[in-house]
């Protein structure tokens, strides 16, 4: 906890009571003993004040903040809130308070008490450093501004009262105000000559980079572009790279194609491997010729700077060039062929590089171009591809087979000649994967292993796929051999590394086993891990100024603001959702089928075997706090949430309420937004996840499986007469003309018609709203008619509807037919 400054409690109003002198002296005394951590101490002291004067309120404030350094959060509290009604005109009651609240992280409520500090006393240096940090975490911005106004006004040549002010009108989109302070600060450093030593050279040439990008934001393209080559004249910018993307950027938007591409480029010099900066000298290029000789053009000449490089290779290819070219030429062309030809060659032949497939992954897109790989690689290899003599162009070959056959087993054939080569066999995994075989999958990623245990990232393949057989307990094993020797067991090693990939698949393989307990563990250590990410905001608003690093500061406040989005978060919200809706929805049965899991499986084993590695890994006789992990491992005390339904609506509704557009969220997130909504009677919430779905869909074929399955669910469960459902039934006639239906019936019937030999998905949707076994049916055979082959996890989902729907034994065996070897499916 931060310490309360000297000069605060020197600054303090008139109490209501004052201290004696004796008390006085012990109040100071109290106050350095809490400043060198000598807690117990300055709580006895606190008690000798409180004995000779009771109710004086800073001192029953200050023994708050002591006791709650001594981890007693209620009793501090109490204190504090007691000494405020003591002396409620204190500002150092009010800065105590505020203090409790930050160290609790409880950002809104710390500010609003340092505002009423700072109302008792407005001049208050300590007391504005503290709270900007504060409105910045909690996005207010405008009060963030006022506050740094006000300390520029006291210190007006500090840098960082500069910047700060900067930086807020930037948060603001205040661009032309951040550039006149900016102008100001650069008048005053010039007539006090700072930035002559090295240090100072760092800082001002951050802070020019920071200019430069508020300059291009707020489309200021001339002034930019001139600022940008007076930094390249000067070198005012330290950072090359920077300054020329930038102004190649700028110069491009502004319409100075020649000049653009100078920039893009000097890029591509320091870095030929750049894609970006490739495309930049292609797009800008002025002199008419085709992008294919240009792109020769380009690597002709790049080759010629490469030459060193590439020294002990032969005619190696500017790879950037050689595949942009091959994106721009005609599949059928004899052009593109000749060129898949030469790139095949250098690659297979000459360089025995076994990254050739995902290069040209791309083209697999094009049919035509699929076709002419295919007769070139075959012409190298054989046409039954006996020419297979390196791991590389095995590599090749198995993907090549996969993706243009679809035969699994001749690709796994041709990696099983090389069976000592850990690549070959890894490939050889994600082959039975890639078919739904989990198990021989999870058998061959073993073998992977074992022929190099020094390998991470095999030993993290093994362990995916061993949880996607349905050996959890092997899984943990696997991965907990990569995690540090020490006191710390290794359940709570993984959750410290953060290591959230593993984390969610092992929610979700513990999901699929039926252990709640486990996947809500699990699923709640994602979630806490995002809370982390939040609260470690916080310390880089000070640190970032102070440091000068302001683009990167504000790019990290922009990348804090789209969190939500990023896919974790959203996997770990929609698996815990699921687990509270199965709680709030029959929480006995699932109580009851747990603990027959817990005695069926043994589940106490696991955790018995990591307290004896962890307990054989301690090196340390020293007592340690024990880490959340390592506290109920099971997950048992989340089950026992008294309102799992209530948790649920915590996750889903902020998402919906505070999306800018909520068309933007994913259906899968959607859709859990969607049940909790439709759980807990929200029908207006509901119907708002609908209108997202629907994507500006005009009509049952631009509809997507997603907002079928939503607008059907909840037509349906709107039927009890009420205000609110009349409301929803209104929306929904008007989402119903929107797409040209006369009622959900009739939408489902045209969406069928348009949709059922399309896609799986598309069935699995229709099916699953409807409950009606026929639409599967049909639209099983329509698809197997038409030769469609759809994804495993489609199939997978419809295997589980088919079992609930209890469809027919020729519909199940067609599922069976697409993926023969699916372990779901046996």
């Amino acid at each position: 906890m931060t310490p309360l400054p000297t000069a605060v409690v020197g600054a303090a109003q008139p109490r209501k009571t004052a201290l004696p002198p004796k008390e006085q002296s012990l109040f100071k005394q109290m106050f350095r003993l809490y400043e060198i951590k000598q807690y117990k101490k300055a709580n006895k002291t606190a008690d000798q004040i409180l004995r000779a004067v009771p109710e004086h309120g800073e001192t029953l404030a200050m023994k708050g903040l002591i006791l709650r350094a001594l981890d007693q959060r209620e009793e501090a509290y109490d204190l504090a809130r007691r000494g405020l009604r003591q002396d409620i005109r204190s500002q150092v009651a009010w800065h105590i308070l505020g203090l409790l609240h930050r160290h609790d992280r409880e950002y809104k409520e710390a500010s609003k008490a340092y505002q009423q500090a700072l109302r008792l006393d407005p001049n208050n240096a300590q007391l504005l450093r503290e709270l900007s940090p504060l409105q910045a975490h909690t996005r207010d911005f405008e009060g963030l501004l006022r506050t740094r106004e006000q300390m520029l006004q006291q210190r007006p040549t500090l840098r960082l009262n500069w910047i700060g002010l900067a930086v807020a009108n930037h948060l603001l989109c205040r661009h032309e105000e951040a550039l006149q302070v900016l102008d100001a600060w650069e008048r005053i450093s010039a007539k006090y000559r700072f930035g002559i030593d090295a240090a100072d050279q760092i800082d001002s040439s951050l802070l020019c980079e920071y200019r430069l990008r508020l300059l291009e934001e707020a489309c200021a393209d001339e002034a930019a572009l001139k600022y940008a080559q007076t930094c390249l004249s000067d070198g005012k910018i330290l950072d090359r790279t920077v300054l020329l993307s930038t102004a190649a950027r700028v110069a491009e938007r502004s319409g100075d194609r020649a000049l653009a591409r100078t920039y893009y480029w000097q890029l591509l010099e320091r870095n030929p491997d750049n894609a970006d900066y490739l495309e930049g000298v292609v797009r800008n290029d002025t002199s008419g010729s085709d992008v294919v000789s240009l792109l020769d053009a380009i690597s002709e000449r790049l080759g010629q700077r490469e030459s060193a490089r590439w020294s002990t290779l032969d005619e190696a290819p500017v790879l950037g060039c050689a595949l942009g070219a091959l994106r721009h030429l005609d599949g059928k062309s004899l052009e593109f062929q000749e060129r898949v030809k030469k790139l095949m060659r250098w690659f297979l032949e000459t360089a025995h590089a076994p990254s050739l497939f995902r290069l040209i992954e791309q083209f697999y897109q094009d049919r035509a171009k699929t076709q002419t790989i295919d007769v070139v690689f075959r012409s190298l290899v054989g046409a039954d591809m006996a020419g297979v003599t390196d791991e590389a162009t095995a590599l090749f070959a198995a993907e090549h087979c996969l993706r243009v056959t679809g035969d699994a087993h001749r690709a796994i054939e041709i990696l099983e000649k090389f069976p000592d080569s850990a690549d070959c066999v890894a490939l050889c995994a994600h082959m039975w994967r890639s078919v739904g075989a989990y198990r021989r999958a999870y058998e061959a990623a073993e073998r992977a292993r074992c022929l190099d245990q020094r390998d991470r990232a095999l030993n993290s393949l093994a362990a995916e796929y061993a949880l996607l057989a349905g050996r959890s307990d092997r899984a943990l094993e696997l991965i907990f051999m990569f995690t540090h020797d020490g006191e710390t067991p290794p359940v709570q090693a993984i959750y410290n590394l953060q290591v959230m990939w593993f984390e969610l698949a092992y929610a979700d393989a513990a999901l699929a086993e039926g252990r709640l307990d486990r996947a809500l563990k699990y699923y709640t250590a994602v979630l806490r891990h995002f809370a982390d990410f939040r609260e470690d905001e916080f310390d880089f608003h000070a640190y970032c100024l102070r440091k000068s690093t302001i683009s990167a500061y504000v790019d990290l406040v922009r990348w804090e603001d789209r969190l939500n989005e990023h896919t974790y978060y959203q996997r770990a919200v929609r698996g815990a959702v699921h687990c509270y809706l199965a709680l709030h929805r029959d929480r006995s049965s699932v109580t009851t089928r747990l603990a027959r899991l817990r005695i069926r499986k043994n589940a106490s084993a696991p955790s018995k075997a990591i307290s004896e590695t962890s307990s054989s890994k301690r090196t340390s006789r020293r007592a340690r706090t024990p880490g959340w992990m390592e506290v109920d491992p099971e997950g048992t005390s989340l089950v026992d949430v008294p309102a799992p339904l209530a948790e649920a609506e915590k996750l889903v509704f902020p998402l919906l309420m505070q999306a800018t557009s909520p068309a933007q969220l994913p259906d899968q997130l959607l859709s859990a937004i969607f049940e909790v909504a439709l759980e807990s009677s929200r029908y207006v919430l509901a119907a708002r996840a609908v209108v997202a779905s629907l994507r500006d869909a005009t009509s049952a074929e631009t509809l997507s499986p997603t907002a079928l399955r939503l607008m059907v669910r909840l037509s349906r469960a709107a039927i009890n007469p009420s205000p609110v459902t009349e409301l929803v039934k209104s929306e929904l006639n008007v989402m119903l003309a929107g797409i040209h239906a006369r009622s959900w019936q009739h939408l489902c019937e045209e969406f069928f018609r348009q949709r059922g030999a399309l896609d799986l998905a598309s069935v699995n949707a229709l099916a699953a709203a409807t409950g009606d076994a026929s639409y599967f049916e049909r639209g099983l055979a329509l698809l197997h008619e038409a030769g469609v082959h759809p994804r495993l996890d489609d199939v997978e989902e419809a295997w589980s509807l088919a079992h609930s729907l209890n469809v027919s034994n020729e519909a199940k065996a067609t599922l069976r037919a697409w993926y023969p070897l699916a372990d779901v499916l046996t």
